[in-house]
């Protein structure tokens, strides 16, 4: 840009230095006319041409500097849209981050479990041992054990901790002074709360450790409400070192089965992972040891 402004400047004071000249040149022709006799001067026609022509090539540059100011401004219009278009890209691609952060937030809410557990037994004798097997807790976090009796009153506090999947086993000793009566043992994990009634016998009453076949087969699943793609866990109490398998049935039929064996305390677990989405609605589940069947229900969502 500076070149070209250079050039023409150089014309102008070319074409100042011309005119000058063709001036001189008039008025010495003029003074030739007024005197015939004196000497005749050189014809500068030629060099007349030549300066017309560098007037004419002079004006063509001007109207080219014209030209290249317009594209100038045009273009710094046009970096100045780009510079707020790229603001607007900035505040999308920030609005879309700060969504999604939502999105998993939320998502992550959605699938955490919720707590529940399973004992051994229903009623102890003073200085039993409460076996403890919790699902659903936060996984790697301290769960905390509690005993209440029936005025809601901490008779004994204890901890645990979750591993990755948020299960927990953990055997609990009874006080031997601990007075008969009914009981609540209750484990908090976070925000979240599971109890379960227990009774305490007295030490002259009679009590079988080994279930029978006519034993109360117990159900629990990890929680009420899933989501399509969830695992499925269910858990309780059968006769020690029998099988026991359970039959998961969609509203439209579809069934699923699990089998396993229930350990030396009767304890058990039976997971259903999905290979493919579950379907929405209300499942059953039921679950068979020996002659006993008990079926409860769950509820699947969709994402």
């Amino acid at each position: 840009m500076q070149r070209e402004f250079a050039v023409v400047i150089i014309g102008v004071l070319t074409l100042l230095a011309a005119s000058a000249s063709a001036y001189g040149i008039m008025t010495l022709n003029t003074q030739i006319q007024a005197n015939p006799d004196q000497t005749k001067m050189p014809d500068y026609s030629a060099q007349l041409d030549l300066l017309s022509s560098q007037i004419d090539s002079i004006k063509n540059q001007l109207g080219m500097l014209s030209y290249l100011q317009n594209n100038v401004t045009d273009i710094h219009t046009k970096l100045i849209d780009l510079d707020n278009l790229k603001g607007n890209i900035t505040n999308i691609q920030q609005q879309l981050i700060n969504l999604e952060g939502k999105n998993q937030g939320q998502q992550i809410a959605s699938f955490t479990p919720s707590l529940t557990f399973v004992l051994d037994k229903s009623s102890y004798l003073p200085g039993n041992t409460i076996q403890i097997t919790a699902i659903g807790a936060i996984p790697q976090n301290l769960i905390v054990i509690e005993l209440l009796d029936s005025s809601q009153f901490v008779i004994m506090h204890q901890q645990a901790y979750a591993d990755s999947a948020g299960k927990a086993t953990y055997n609990m000793q009874l006080a031997t002074a601990l007075l008969p009566g009914n009981y609540v043992l209750k484990l908090t994990s976070g925000q979240q709360v599971s109890s379960q009634p227990i009774q305490i016998l007295s030490s002259g009453t009679s009590q079988s450790t080994t279930p029978t076949s006519n034993s109360i087969l117990t159900v629990q699943t990890d929680k009420s409400v899933y989501l399509t793609g969830e695992e499925i866990q269910v858990a309780g109490k059968a006769q020690p070192n029998t099988t026991v398998s359970s039959v998961m049935k969609s509203p439209t039929g579809v069934t699923y089965n699990s089998v396993t064996t229930a350990d030396a305390g009767g304890l058990y677990n039976l997971f259903y992972s999905p290979l493919h989405p579950y379907e929405t609605g209300q499942w059953s589940i039921t679950v068979s040891n020996l002659t006993t069947t008990t079926t409860v229900y769950i509820t699947i969502q969709q994402n």
